[in-house]
C-alpha cells in the first residue's frame, strides 16, 4: 500500500510559501564612506561580493532599503538608495547633528559619489535610511 499523493492545491501553497524569488538579490558593490562627527573622523571601506553568507550585514540592510526605496513610486530614482533629496522637496528646518558623510564607489553596477549631512528633515531621513553605512561598520 503506497500513501496518496497530496492534492495538487497542497504543491502550490508550497511553493507560494517557500518561493524565494521575492527577496532582494545579495547585493553587490564596493564603497569608500568617510564620516565626520564633531572632533572625530573615520574612513571605512564597505566590499559587498554578492554572496550573503560571507558579506558585511550592512550589505544586505543596504539590499533592503534599496527594495524599499523601489516601491515608492514617488521617489525620483526608486532604485537609488543613494539618492539625494529632490529639488523642490519640502522639509523642516531643523538640524538633526552636526555629521556629515560622503560615500563614494559602486553599487549594483552604478556610480556612487554623494554628500550627506543631518542638517534637515530631508537630508535627516536619507541619514537613517544609510545609517548601515554611515554608523561603524562591525
Amino acid at each position: 500500500m503506497t500513501a496518496p499523493e497530496p492534492p495538487a492545491a497542497a504543491d502550490s501553497e508550497a511553493d507560494r510559501v517557500s518561493d524565494l524569488s521575492t527577496l532582494p538579490e545579495a547585493p553587490v558593490g564596493d564603497l569608500r564612506i568617510q564620516v565626520v562627527d564633531e572632533g572625530h573622523a573615520y574612513v571605512q571601506n564597505l566590499e559587498c561580493s554578492g554572496d550573503p553568507d560571507s558579506d558585511p550585514g550592512a550589505c544586505a540592510e543596504i539590499a533592503r532599503v534599496a527594495a524599499e526605496w523601489a516601491e515608492d513610486d514617488d521617489q525620483a530614482s526608486a532604485d537609488n538608495p543613494f539618492a539625494e533629496v529632490a529639488r523642490g522637496s519640502v522639509c523642516t528646518e531643523r538640524e538633526y547633528g552636526p555629521q556629515e558623510a560622503v560615500i563614494t564607489g559602486t553599487w549594483q553596477g552604478e556610480e556612487v559619489s554623494t554628500e550627506l549631512n543631518r542638517a534637515d528633515s530631508c537630508e535627516e531621513a536619507r541619514w537613517q535610511r544609510l545609517r548601515a553605512v554611515t554608523a561603524p561598520l562591525d
